[in-house]
């Protein structure tokens, strides 16, 4: 294939504008806003839901934040309960060691036994 008269960074005597019909329509403005709804969100949505499918934090995060509070509270019942036995304990040894005589056997088994 040969071309003639072809130049490359000449001027050009006339425009190389193409010629709009008078029924042309104007050009519109960029809707953004119309963009988002129809494009973005959709994907974001799709995207998000693919991205929890192949991820285990997400997951895992809901698994943690329904299942904490009700471990939370066993622990603290826990702590309490640790805590009363902890006092009980303190009385029978300042009991013992505030005693004049050898206390009676029976008497430090029993509380003792509910310590355990």
């Amino acid at each position: 294939m040969q071309f003639s008269g072809l130049r490359i960074d000449a001027p050009r005597d006339t425009s190389g504008a193409l010629d709009l019909p008078d029924s042309a329509e104007p050009a519109h403005e960029f809707d953004r806003a119309a963009f988002c709804r129809q494009w973005l969100l959709p994907i974001a949505g799709r995207l998000r839901e693919d991205l929890e499918s192949d991820l285990v934090t997400p997951g895992l995060c809901r698994e943690l934040a329904e299942r904490w509070p009700n471990e939370y509270r066993r622990l603290a019942s826990e702590i309490d309960t640790l805590q009363v036995r902890g006092a009980k304990l303190k009385e029978l040894v300042r009991e013992i060691r505030e005693a004049k005589s050898i206390p009676d056997p029976q008497r430090i088994r029993d509380p003792g036994k509910e310590l355990l």
